[in-house]
C-alpha cells in the first residue's frame, strides 16, 4: 500500500489527507482493491505503467478513488460528530474522577501533554530542517504522521477548551469545509464519468444517468466456481493439450505465475482445491469485474475467462450489449448491463461466445467439446438468473 501512495496522490491528491485518518486501514484495504479490479495489478511500476498507457483505465482508477473520497468524507464526518459527543462524556467523567479524588485524574492531563510535546516538536523539526532530500514516498509517510498528530492535537485542544464559543464555531466551520470536500470530490467524479463517457463512441447514446452496480450475492462466487470445477475437471497432462500438466483447470503456466517460480508437474499434481479456488477469485473474477455483475450473467463472464482469457470475455459481453469492447468493465459497460435483461443477456453472450470459438483453428478438433461447454454453462447460467 505504501509503494502505492505516490501514484495514489498523483491521481487524487485528497486521499493523503484521509490516509492519517482514523479510516486508513479501510482506506488502505479498498485502495488495494481497487488497483486489482481496475488495473489488474497492486504493483505500483505496473500500475503506473497501466495508468499510463490506458487513459480509460486512468479515469476509472480517478472514478472509484474520488468515491472512495467521498465515502470516507462521510465516516469522518459521522466520527466527527461522534466524538463531540465523547469529549462531552470524557469531561464529565473528568469532573467525577476530581471529586472522588481518583489518580486516574492525571490520565487526560498526562497524555495531553505528550500529544502536544510531539506536535510542536514535529512542527519545530520541519522548521529548521524542512521536506528537503526526503523522497516522495518518505514525504508521504512524513505527511501521514504530520496529520495523525494534528488531529491528536486537535482532540486535546477540543477536549480542555471545546466548551468554549468559539471552538464551537471552528467545529461547525470545520465541518462546512469537510462537507464542502466532499462535495468537490464528487463533483471530480461526476466529470470524469462524463469524460469517460463523452470518449466512448457507443452505438447507442448514453444520455441516462448510471445507475448502480448491481451486486451479487456474497457466495455467487462459491456457486460460480463450483460450475467452472465441473467444467475444467482434475488433473490431466494430455499431450495434445497444448497448456501442459493442469489440475482444476490451472496450467503449470498459470500456476507459475501465481507462485511467482517456477513449478513441476508435481506441484500442480498436488495443487489444493483452495489455492486454485483463490487464483480464480484474483486473477479471473476480480479482473472481469463478475461481482458486479447480475447473477448468470456473472457465471457466463467467468466462465469464458476462464477458458479465453478474462479481457476477452468482457470484449464478448460488450460486443454483446453495445459498448466499445476495451476489455475493461467500467461505469458505460455496467450501465449497458443494468438496461439489459439477465434473461436475455445469458443467451446472446452463449451465442456470441460460440462464434468466437468458430474463429479459432482448433474448432474442427475441439468444436464440439467448446460447444456442450457453451450449452452447460448457458443452461446453469440461466437457472441463476
Amino acid at each position: 500500500m505504501l509503494a502505492l501512495i505516490p501514484l495514489i496522490v498523483s491521481l487524487v491528491p485528497e486521499l493523503a489527507r484521509l490516509l492519517g485518518g482514523d479510516t486508513a486501514g479501510k482506506i488502505a484495504s479498498s485502495v488495494t482493491s481497487i488497483f486489482q479490479q481496475v488495473a489488474g495489478t497492486t504493483d505500483p511500476a505496473r500500475a503506473e505503467q497501466v495508468a499510463k498507457e490506458n487513459p480509460g483505465i486512468r479515469a476509472q482508477l480517478q472514478i472509484r478513488l474520488n468515491e472512495l473520497v467521498v465515502e470516507m468524507q462521510r465516516i469522518e464526518l459521522q466520527s466527527y460528530q461522534a466524538q463531540l459527543a465523547d469529549v462531552a462524556s470524557a469531561r464529565a467523567a473528568t469532573v467525577s474522577l476530581a471529586q472522588a479524588g481518583s489518580p486516574m485524574v492525571w490520565g487526560a492531563p498526562i497524555i495531553s501533554v505528550i500529544v502536544t510535546v510531539g506536535f510542536f516538536s514535529l512542527l519545530l523539526l520541519l522548521l529548521m530542517r524542512g521536506m528537503a532530500g526526503i523522497d516522495p514516498v518518505g514525504a508521504q509517510i512524513l505527511n501521514i504522521a504530520i496529520g495523525s498528530l494534528t488531529t491528536g492535537f486537535a482532540t486535546v485542544v477540543s477536549y480542555w477548551l471545546g466548551s468554549s464559543r468559539g471552538s464551537q464555531e471552528k467545529d461547525v466551520t470545520v465541518q462546512r469545509l469537510q462537507a464542502a470536500t466532499a462535495a468537490q470530490a464528487q463533483s471530480a467524479t461526476s466529470a470524469l464519468k462524463d469524460v469517460v463517457a463523452s470518449s466512448v463512441a457507443a452505438p447507442a447514446p448514453v444520455s441516462l444517468p448510471i445507475p448502480p452496480a448491481t451486486v451479487t450475492a456474497p457466495d455467487n462466487f462459491d456457486k460460480c466456481l463450483a460450475v467452472v470445477f465441473a467444467q475444467e475437471g482434475g488433473f490431466t497432462n494430455r499431450a495434445d493439450d497444448p497448456g501442459g500438466p493442469t489440475n482444476f483447470g490451472i496450467t503449470i503456466a498459470t500456476l507459475s505465475e501465481w507462485r511467482n517460480k517456477p513449478v513441476s508437474e508435481d506441484d500442480v499434481r498436488n495443487l489444493t482445491q483452495n489455492e486454485a479456488k483463490e487464483i480464480y477469485r484474483v486473477k479471473y473474477w476480480n479482473v472481469a469485474r463478475c461481482y458486479d455483475l447480475p447473477a448468470g450473467l456473472d457465471l457466463s463472464v467467468f466462465d469464458m475467462g476462464v477458458n479465453a482469457g478474462p479481457m476477452t470475455s468482457v470484449k464478448i459481453l460488450q460486443r454483446v450489449i453495445g459498448v466499445t469492447d476495451d476489455g475493461s468493465v467500467g461505469p458505460l459497460t455496467l450501465a449497458a448491463v443494468n438496461r439489459s435483461k439477465t434473461g436475455d443477456l445469458v443467451p446472446k453472450f452463449a451465442e456470441a461466445r460460440l462464434d468466437y470459438y468458430k474463429t479459432l483453428p482448433g474448432w474442427a478438433t475441439y468444436g464440439n467439446g467448446w460447444g456442450n461447454r457453451v450449452a452447460r454453462v448457458r443452461a446453469a447460467a440461466l437457472a441463476m438468473v
